[in-house]
């Protein structure tokens, strides 16, 4: 059927409203806030019982190195806490801290104001359209990520 293919450019597209959302979030971030990133991360040790590193990459799709380097600039900043699991020396139990526990907190607002104000243009059908293919594609072929 003519029309219904995507265009060669989907990808482009898909970055554009990335740097939209990443723009309304910095325009809104509070000093000090959390990067999108660290956000995910933050709220993913936040809704698990005791994770390590390998949980929070499952929870989040973050690449192991990536995952790594930020876990190491957030326990610098003091946003999360290590300690070395029971059993299992090789595997640490990440926890917020209560500076970590405030970030989140208080970078929520932002996220939910830039994912509002992206959307913003979209009906309500078209969001929730939008939502259910964009998740689709983040979860085709993997274990669904959860709200």
């Amino acid at each position: 059927m003519p029309g219904s293919s995507p265009p060669p450019y989907l990808t482009h597209l898909l970055f554009l409203a990335i740097q939209k959302a990443d723009a309304h979030y910095a325009n809104d971030l509070p000093i000090g806030g959390l990067t999108p990133v660290q956000f995910t991360v933050l709220n993913a040790i936040d809704r698990l019982d005791k994770p390590n590193g390998s949980d929070i990459m499952r929870a989040t799709r973050i690449d192991r190195s990536t995952l790594f380097d930020v876990l190491i600039r957030m326990a610098k900043r003091g946003l999360i806490s290590k300690r070395l699991r029971k059993g299992d020396l090789r595997s640490h139990v990440l926890a917020l801290t209560a500076t970590g526990t405030a970030a989140l907190k208080q970078s929520e607002p932002a996220f939910v104001r830039a994912v509002e104000q992206l959307v913003a243009v979209l009906s309500p059908v078209e969001r929730k359209t939008f939502l259910n293919g964009i998740k689709r594609i983040a979860n085709a072929g993997q274990v669904p990520l959860s709200d």
